[in-house]
């Protein structure tokens, strides 16, 4: 719904006059509104939950081939290279993307004319070009606001949303996400690879007590027993090849951090989705993660890029099956579910490896793994049955 360029302008009066925006100021307020009020207007419905839980079925079968397109992968890079070369092939295809995306966007309004939308042509220079304020106003005239609508308005009013505040979180999810897999990568060379899955699987709970603490999250029980059962089953699925022993703390200590970076990446990639879309959060990210990987890379690898087909083939499908499918597709379920559901939700990812190992690669699953996968759908059916799946439940 547009506003017509006659409606007045709710913007409160400038402190002190600011100087005519940049063609970035106008660019940089056009996305933040846009993104801002398809969150504020839109309320979850039925069809909204079938297609989040829909993306996660999908980011879950896309993510469970990282296991197999790594094993490939690993024939000739080491796991630190194999991130990399996911991370920037990320950001090249996203890149790319984006650019044609820009340039189609220019000839269209070249076509027709124009250059902004109706309802931004109302915003004079002499106006602050926040994203809080312009967020504020689209809030204010985009027509007869419902419950979620004014909640939405009052958290920009007392929470100030602007560039540093995204600019700070995306770096943040770039780090987590490159610490995610590096740690993880480094656990598997000081520790039995049953421990490093098994202390991996952990996440829900670091993400379950990091949304307590951070954002005040209440959880009720269903939800905590959904948890408490599927990690069981989880630690029932890598029990029979546990390896303890002191010489494995460090292993086991580098796979804890690595749970605890993934459980804080889904909770700031909750939080930033509502301000930013699913595309800019993978560019950031993965650019971000990429950059923070080449150092270690070229410190520690004599090989960086593959130099076959098949090394090549398998990276491409990393970076577009697991990243650009998988966590686009795990980014946007967040818009109505919540982190901690999602979390419990992902610990399918161990069984669909294993499975895959067996169709694969010839692995053998015990009476054992099969009674451990049964567990774990309990405990992910109990939470999926739990008021505090949804996101807005959650808060």
């Amino acid at each position: 719904m547009s506003v017509s360029p006659q409606s007045p302008v709710l913007l409160p009066p400038p402190s002190e006059p600011l100087p005519a925006p940049t063609p970035l100021d106008l660019y940089l307020v056009e996305e933040s509104v846009t993104e801002a009020v398809s969150q504020a207007v839109l309320s979850p419905s039925r069809m909204q939950l079938i297609l989040a839980i829909a993306a996660l079925l999908i980011a879950l079968a896309s993510i469970s081939l990282s296991a197999i397109l790594v094993r490939y992968s690993e024939r000739e890079l080491s796991p630190y290279s194999t991130a990399f070369n996911r991370f920037w092939l990320t950001t090249a295809i996203l890149g790319a993307w984006y650019a044609v995306k820009a340039l189609y966007r220019k000839v269209a309004q070249w076509r027709a004319g124009t250059v902004l939308p109706e309802w931004l042509q109302g915003i004079q220079p002499e106006h602050s070009y926040s994203d809080r304020v312009a967020c504020t106003h689209a809030c204010e005239t985009l027509g007869p606001p419902h419950e979620r609508y004014l909640d939405t308005a009052l958290e920009l009013r007392q929470s100030p949303f602007n560039c540093d505040w995204v600019g700070w979180s995306l770096l943040a999810l770039g780090g987590l996400l490159a610490a995610d897999l590096v740690l993880w990568a480094w656990s598997l060379t000081q520790t039995s690879v049953a421990s490093a899955t098994l202390l991996a699987n952990l996440t829900p709970l670091f993400t379950c007590f990091g949304g307590w603490l951070l954002w005040r999250k209440r959880f009720d029980r269903r939800l905590l027993l959904g948890l408490a059962i599927a990690v069981l089953g989880t630690v029932a699925l890598g029990a029979s090849d546990l390896q303890i022993g002191a010489t494995k703390l460090l292993g086991d200590g580098v796979a804890l951090l690595a749970a605890l970076a993934f459980g804080l990446y889904l909770l700031v990639l909750e939080r930033l989705q509502m301000r930013l879309g699913t595309a800019k959060i993978l560019l950031g990210s993965s650019a971000i993660a990429a950059l923070l990987t080449f150092p270690i890379v070229w410190m520690t690898d004599s090989a960086i890029v593959p130099t076959s087909w098949q090394g090549w083939l398998s990276i491409l499908g990393l970076a577009l099956m697991c990243q650009v499918i998988g966590q686009g597709l795990l980014t946007y379920c967040l818009n109505a579910l919540s982190s901690e559901f999602v979390a419990i939700f992902l610990l399918m990812d161990p069984i669909l490896a294993a499975v895959g190992g067996w169709v694969f690669f010839d692995e053998t699953l015990t009476l054992i793994a099969w009674v451990a996968f049964a567990i774990v759908l309990v405990g992910i059916y109990l939470a999926s049955s739990s008021k505090s799946a949804l996101k807005e439940a959650a808060a």
